[in-house]
């Protein structure tokens, strides 16, 4: 009593779905939102797009030159 019906996917065997491929194309950070997606880890999301969004900031002030020596101070 392996299967009710057959011809159903159960989780296990289930291969990615469309999403999954898409994200899966993007290379490492594709990899990350899979785990994301399929792991149930979604709870983890505002953490990383805290800390992308601070470093972006970080990035974009490092070239404007009369705040880039206290940006290097803070990093």
């Amino acid at each position: 009593m392996t299967d009710p019906r057959p011809g159903t996917d159960t989780p296990q065997t289930r291969g990615p779905g469309r999403v999954e491929t898409a994200l899966l194309r993007l290379g490492t950070v594709g990899e990350l939102m899979a785990l994301f997606l399929r792991g149930g880890r979604w709870w983890m999301m505002p953490l990383v797009v805290v800390l992308v969004l601070v470093s972006a900031v970080l990035l974009f002030l490092q070239s404007i030159h009369y705040i880039a020596p206290f940006v290097y101070a803070v990093i």
